[in-house]
């Protein structure tokens, strides 16, 4: 599961071949948050929450929202492509993961 964003000792992962929509998995600090990305205007929009109180999830969304473009990258394409095209897209998607990954503190 590749890192696509760290933040405030927080990691946001995508899972390869994920389902849509266009998500991300904010994992650290004892929770696990998924967030909608609404690419490539946003916001943000909250899924599931597993252990993160609510100005936790906040500052998350607030983070998220900051890097949407990032995250979103070419409309989203890293997740918002069809089975079939994935395939052809994989270096192109991989490129993208890569530019926005950080690396570990």
């Amino acid at each position: 599961m590749p890192t696509v964003l760290r933040f405030d000792g927080l990691r946001a992962v995508i899972y390869p071949n994920d389902h849509r929509p266009a998500h991300v998995h904010v994992i650290g600090k004892g929770g696990e948050a998924v967030f909608i990305l609404h690419c490539p205007e946003g916001p943000p929009e909250l899924r599931e929450n597993y252990r993160f109180n609510t100005p936790d999830l906040n500052r998350i969304a607030t983070a998220l929202a900051a890097e949407l473009l990032a995250l979103c990258g070419n409309g989203g394409i890293f997740m918002a492509i069809t089975d079939d095209a994935r395939v052809k897209l994989k270096s192109c998607v991989w490129r993208e993961v890569e530019r926005v990954t950080y690396p570990a503190d």
